[in-house]
């Protein structure tokens, strides 16, 4: 009997120790899980990080090939008509921009404006009061590349301008372009900025 009893002690001890280290290994195993978990979240997370930057990146490169090839195209004079059709859709701005803009130029008495007469095949579209026509300056190396030539122009059609210098080169001609046009419109709005590929 008393060694029944023995036995059935020794039993529950043993069925104690198998418990407690049941109870450990669980433990340990929930933890390793939970740092795996954590681990392959976080390389999820981090994978998901990584595909939205690189979409990112993509769609930025994207825009700026779009922009590349826009100047590019613009520099040829290959996009003439899309900028008119685009300038036709937004008919009522422009009509905004003829009701308040008022293109004023200093020194109006030194205006040569035989510089306008005798380049006048280069500005014919230039006129048209619907659209606008980008007004090409490469054409020659004096008087079209001229600023008092390009500011004479602008002052003659008061219209709206983009000039772009499509050299990395010509940065200082830029800024110099840039200072110049100050000092002809004092009183409007003459703005310069340097982009990823040109200086307008």
């Amino acid at each position: 009997m008393k060694q029944k009893i023995n036995t059935n002690t020794n039993l529950l001890r043993l069925l104690g120790v198998t418990i407690v280290l049941n109870s450990v290994l669980l433990a340990f195993l929930i933890v390793f899980f939970m740092i795996s978990f954590q681990f392959v979240w976080n390389d999820y997370s981090h994978f998901q990080t990584l595909t939205k930057q690189k979409e990112a990146v993509l769609q930025m490169n994207t825009a700026l090939q779009v922009l590349q090839n826009d100047v590019q195209s613009i520099v040829r004079g290959n996009t003439h008509k899309k900028i008119n059709e685009a300038l036709v859709k937004n008919k009522e701005l422009l009509d905004y921009w003829d009701d308040y803009v008022d293109i004023s130029k200093e020194s109006e008495s030194d205006i040569d404006l035989s510089y306008i007469q005798e380049y006048e095949p280069m500005v014919a579209n230039y006129r048209h009061a619907v659209t606008q026509t980008l007004l090409s300056y490469r054409q020659g190396k004096t008087a079209v590349a001229n600023a008092l030539y390009k500011s004479s122009v602008v002052h003659n059609f008061r219209r709206i301008n983009y000039f772009i210098r499509d050299s990395l080169a010509e940065k200082t001609l830029a800024a110099q372009l840039y200072a110049e046009f100050k000092d002809f419109f004092p009183h409007n709005a003459v703005e310069y900025f340097v982009s990823y590929y040109d200086y307008y």
